[in-house]
């Protein structure tokens, strides 16, 4: 069998109700399906600000590596092209000589 601790015990002095008034301005995240939006809103209080706080630290790390990426992709593009550039140098400076 499995206890669940109260929301009332991690908001000491906060009914229920209270705790859900507070958490009904905490708007779904954006990856969820606006089919699926509304459900969000029946979900308990503490469980509608993890979830929201889950999410923002998802897309953070997600936005990180799309960061890291992009530049490893940029890198990639300049290292492709100074061997080209300085191929093509050398190539001249034998056809000078």
């Amino acid at each position: 069998m499995k206890l669940l601790v109260s929301p009332i015990r991690l908001q000491p002095g906060l009914s229920q109700k209270a705790m859900d008034r507070m958490g009904s301005e905490v708007e779904a995240p954006r990856s969820w399906p606006k089919q699926h939006k509304w459900r969000f809103h029946q979900l308990p209080c503490i469980l509608r600000r993890y979830l929201v706080n889950h999410e923002r630290d998802r897309e953070r790390v997600v936005r990180q590596a799309q960061n890291e990426a992009a530049r490893a992709r940029q890198q990639l593009a300049e290292n492709q092209k100074t061997p080209e550039a300085s191929d093509g140098k050398a190539r001249e400076a034998v056809r000078a000589h």
